[in-house]
């Protein structure tokens, strides 16, 4: 009886056995997949992409692009002086513009105090000759102007309008600039005529109307004694005459206060 249970129980043993042998082979696969699909968790996904493409070097493309803008500036420039110079009738529309660009008034003194504000006075780039006053410590009086023509003689005071003097001259006399300055615009007025405006360093202008002929051209730089044009011819008489102002911000100077024209 005692032999026939040690036969079960050796034979229960050896099929656990031949059992447990056929499985090892499956769960050594499981555990190989389980590594694989953990290392595979942990290595990073690139989005690199496999272009062939080259890179953009930054500091070729910003110098290609410099001499781009610059050629089109030659271009533009060349356009420009063969619309003024040639007599090309498809470029007489680009000439207009141009002109009138050119012509229109430019708020010089209002650039001229930004800079003096900002980096100091405007004469350290511009080539002045004459030294330029300070309108707080010096005040302004007839050492300050020159006489705008010769021979003048004033014939409408500057209590008659408030703003400025006729002057007669003779025929085709010059009016010459009273003190250094810009030429700020060039214009018609319809009391004045042709008329010209000098901005001045000290904040002043002086107004030149009535002119037959103007002899300077805007921002021209022009300092005492430069030619501004000449005067008109008065009606019925061989005798020249121009108008004269002096401006200080809003209001006006008699010019007959610093300038003595007798």
């Amino acid at each position: 009886m005692s032999n026939k249970l040690n036969q079960l129980k050796r034979d229960a043993d050896l099929k656990r056995r031949n059992r447990g042998v056929a499985k090892r082979p499956r769960e050594q696969l499981d555990s190989n997949r389980a590594t694989d699909i953990l290392s595979r968790s942990k290595k990073p996904y690139s989005f690199q992409s496999n272009s062939t493409e080259p890179k953009r070097d930054g500091a070729i493309y910003d110098k290609s692009f410099f001499l781009l803008r610059i050629m089109i500036a030659a271009c533009l420039f060349l356009l420009i002086a063969i619309s003024f110079n040639g007599n090309v009738t498809q470029l007489e529309g680009t000439k207009k513009v141009v002109a009138q660009a050119y012509e229109q008034e430019f708020q010089f003194a209002m650039i001229a105090n930004w800079y003096e504000e900002q980096f100091g006075r405007p004469l350290a780039l511009l080539p002045v000759t004459e030294e330029e006053p300070d309108p707080e410590q010096q005040p302004i009086n007839e050492l300050d102007y020159a006489i705008p023509a010769s021979g003048g003689t004033i014939t409408e005071r500057f209590s008659e309008n408030g703003h400025g003097i006729l002057v007669e001259t003779g025929v085709q006399e010059e009016v010459k600039a009273v003190k250094g300055g810009f030429v700020e615009s060039i214009g018609e007025d319809e009391t004045i005529g042709k008329r010209v405006v000098v901005q001045h360093y000290d904040q002043t202008k002086t107004i030149y109307g009535m002119l037959n002929v103007i002899d300077v051209n805007i921002y021209d730089h022009i300092q005492v004694g430069h030619t501004i044009g000449t005067v008109s011819k008065t009606e019925g008489e061989e005798k020249g005459q121009f108008y004269f102002a002096i401006q200080k911000g809003d209001s006006y100077i008699d010019p007959s206060d610093v300038i003595s024209f007798e």
